[in-house]
């Protein structure tokens, strides 16, 4: 007998998406369950209409809280978990079908592709398909988590917790026509401010509250990082190496350090609690743009060939863009540095195939192809992102650099006005000041 499915989903003011997002998964699963945490819009009438059981509940602004309800309303084997402005693929069903049916897995990591209105969706993993048991619940009252319970539970029956990347969660929440995302981030840290209150000492708490911050600028982020740092040094050794977002607190933490030119404090870190010890994608990342940044590319490799070892364990956090754009343009620019010029030119067409947009990544192809002996090309790609990024300082340096290797000192001259900055005499793709990494909104 085929394994049974619930999908599940808390709602509160769901409409612009709720009826697209429920009807994706409604031929593959054997119920609904709907908990509405006090819509004022038609989000309950159309959850019934599409076939729903509604669980109407205050909100208690703690939404491991929302999602524990429709947990324990779930009467089947297997759940999954979609948000009211998320769609399960066309293609992704019968995979979910297929995969419930594996007696060994315990949960799936699935994709959950972002449309932000501009350039390339972002990419992250998020466990969002699991069995239901009576051990297995969320946690936190915000960026709730169900991984912790999982790991307990496959520890203790010996089930697996697999990665699904094929299938795919399509989220139009960032969308400019979507939910404000604005108005998610007021919300979320007011959240956060109340929750620790409550629980001043929260780890998990401390690290994602720093996350969220990361976007939004100002003194309070490097605040926030400094005290996560502090709570988290507060623990054992066996607590801090056994928890499983050891590394991403560490990576928010040294990206705050650059930032501030705290540089030895951040080799000092690597040295006490190297990236290797973790697996954590974000934190291998952050060190990489901290070795490339002071001329040492062969560490910087090394720790990109870790975060791609660590990208497909399904157990670890994924942010946007480590597996895509950014993490190809830092390991191209490596490359180069370490005279790999045909690699670093694959890394970067890479990059550009999934964010035109990107400018560095027009920048890296450039030098690689200079690196390559191909000038002519390197003039050509530099040329159109000139016209493509006309504002931009950095694309009109490298171009007058190339321009002046060329013997071409007129057009390299008027180029320098146009930047209004100093050509450097040796053109190369400059590493960042400060580490860049995509906080993780899920």
């Amino acid at each position: 007998m085929a394994p049974s499915l619930s999908l599940c989903m808390i709602v509160r003011d769901g409409e612009p998406w709720l009826g697209p997002s429920l009807a994706s998964a409604k031929d593959i699963v054997s119920e609904i369950v709907v908990v509405d945490t006090g819509s004022v819009d038609d989000s309950v009438a159309i959850a019934r209409r599409l076939g729903a059981r509604v669980i109407e509940t205050p909100w208690q602004n703690d939404f491991s809280v929302a999602r524990n309800v429709a947990l324990q309303e779930a009467r089947s084997d297997w759940v999954l978990f979609l948000d009211a402005d998320e769609e399960l693929c066309a293609e992704s069903r019968q995979q979910v079908t297929e995969a419930i049916a594996d007696p060994l897995a315990l949960a799936y990591s699935v994709t959950i592709v972002s449309d932000e209105g501009h350039g390339a969706p972002s990419l992250a993993r998020v466990v969002r398909l699991f069995r239901k048991r009576p051990s297995v619940h969320f946690v936190y009252p915000i960026h709730e988590q169900v991984l912790p319970s999982l790991l307990e539970e496959a520890e203790r029956t010996g089930e697996q917790i697999r990665g699904l990347p094929e299938v795919q969660l399509l989220h139009h929440g960032y969308r400019p026509n979507g939910s404000n995302l604005q108005d998610k981030q007021r919300r979320n840290h007011e959240l956060f401010v109340e929750a620790l209150q409550a629980d001043p000492e929260n780890l998990y708490l401390h690290y994602k509250f720093a996350d969220s911050l990361r976007d939004c600028g100002g003194e309070d982020r490097h605040l926030a990082a400094d005290r996560a740092y502090q709570v988290w040094c507060g623990r054992s050794l066996t607590e801090r190496t056994r928890w499983f977002e050891s590394g991403e607190l560490l990576a928010v933490v040294v990206a705050s350090w650059l930032e501030r030119g705290q540089r030895d404090r951040a080799f000092s870190l690597f040295d006490e609690h190297p990236p290797r010890g973790f697996a954590s994608p974000a934190y291998e990342f952050v060190a990489a743009q901290a070795y490339e940044a002071v001329g040492q590319p062969t560490a910087a490799l090394e720790c990109l060939e870790r975060m791609d070892l660590w990208n497909e364990d399904p157990r670890v956090t994924h942010r946007p863009g480590l597996r895509g754009h950014l993490s190809a343009v830092v390991r191209a620019r490596v490359l180069a540095a370490l005279g790999r010029d045909q690699e670093s030119l694959r890394f970067a067409l890479s990059a550009l195939q999934e964010c035109p947009e990107y400018s560095p990544a027009h920048l890296v192809q450039a030098h690689a192809l200079a690196g390559l002996g191909r000038t002519r090309e390197q003039l050509e790609v530099l040329v159109q992102a000139c016209r493509k990024f006309p504002g931009e300082s950095p694309v009109l340096n490298a171009t007058a650099q190339a321009l002046r290797k060329a013997g071409l000192e007129q057009q390299a001259i008027r180029l320098q006005r146009l930047s209004g900055s100093v050509v450097p005499s040796i053109p190369s793709p400059t590493p960042p000041t400060s580490t860049t990494f995509e906080s993780n909104h899920s």
